[in-house]
């Protein structure tokens, strides 16, 4: 049985995963996470300067949001050394994400400061490698976390899981449409629109909140936002036992 454990990458869904980490790798016996391989192990092997070394592969902002799992992580290691647990990230994958948030804040200062979108060149900073490069590395794991709604949707069209957990409510940011249209997942008919959500979302929400829990959940009050998602059919997941729609 293959579970898919779908978490937004915000400071509230990690958290929340987080807390459930133990529980969920012990009733699924092997767990895989989306986390730097080189991570998982130095804090297996190297606890003590495991966090030290996080901060430097993460910087201040990832490691603000994903810190509460690597501590869980090193308290699973060490309370159940039985269960199996993977990270499936790789080091050059967070070093493109990094390079990919740059690449997004100068085109919404492009936008927004000069009135240019090139919907080409907002899709092509979206371009990555297919996700049947990374399943078959996952074959050997019960229970999967995908974090981010893209992320999510491309495992389920792979993996098939019989089920699909929800830790939080779940939502695609407009980023999330943009790749699901990059990846040919969503037809390109509305990439306008949603461009223009993806710069609002930047320059408004997560530029002005604290946190990007708090950038996400303005997004997720904007009405129009949401009547987009509804055109598109695109499913908002709230916590539940099987991910049910909040529609």
């Amino acid at each position: 049985m293959k579970v898919i454990i779908g978490v937004p990458v915000t400071e509230r869904g990690v958290w929340r995963l987080s807390r459930r980490l133990a529980v969920y790798a012990r009733r699924y016996s092997s767990i895989a996470l989306p986390l730097p391989q080189s991570l998982c192990v130095r804090i297996a092997t190297r606890g003590g300067d495991a966090l030290d070394y996080a901060l430097k592969l993460l910087n201040p902002s990832g490691f603000r949001v994903w810190g509460s799992l690597l501590t869980a992580l090193r308290d699973l290691v060490l309370d159940y050394p039985d269960v199996e647990v993977g990270c499936y990230a790789s080091e050059e994958s967070y070093a493109a994400s990094e390079e990919r948030g740059y690449t997004i804040a100068a085109l919404t200062v492009k936008a927004r400061a000069y009135n240019i979108v090139n919907p080409e060149e907002w899709l092509k900073v979206f371009e990555s490698p297919p996700p049947r490069t990374i399943v078959g590395s996952l074959a050997g794991y019960n229970a999967i976390v995908a974090d981010g709604y893209s992320w999510m949707v491309k495992l389920r069209r792979e993996i098939r899981p019989s089920k699909l957990l929800i830790l939080d409510i779940t939502a695609p940011t407009p980023l999330d449409i943009l790749d699901l249209m990059a990846s040919g997942y969503l037809d390109t008919s509305s990439v306008r629109e949603v461009i223009d959500y993806a710069v609002k979302y930047i320059g408004e929400y997560v530029v002005t909140s604290r946190t990007l829990t708090q950038a996400y959940d303005k997004l997720l009050t904007d009405k129009g936002y949401l009547e987009l998602l509804e055109r598109l059919r695109l499913k908002v997941y709230k916590p539940g036992r099987r991910g049910k729609s909040s529609r």
